[in-house]
């Protein structure tokens, strides 16, 4: 079984687009149907990020929210966030 559903960056690239939203919106309808959590990779923009949250997906990932970084640098980031 699986935990959580990740919405591709090649979709969330294209919203806040009505086609876009339908099919991000699908994704996360049978998400839904399996009671897991959904991501949405690869958001860039405000506008996608708030067409992602419109359709109910519950986490966002990507350069808007936060650059990668490596695994030596989370304990200061997280310090630094505080």
């Amino acid at each position: 079984m699986f935990e959580c559903f990740k919405i591709d960056r090649s979709y969330i690239a294209r919203l806040p687009a009505p086609r876009a939203r339908a099919i991000v919106s699908a994704i996360v309808a049978l998400a839904r149907a399996f009671d897991v959590t959904v991501v949405g990779e690869g958001v860039e923009t405000e506008e996608q990020l708030e067409a992602l949250a419109a359709t109910g997906c519950d986490f966002a990932q990507g350069y808007l929210l936060g650059r990668p970084v490596g695994a030596g640098a989370i304990a200061d980031l997280l310090l630094d966030n505080r």
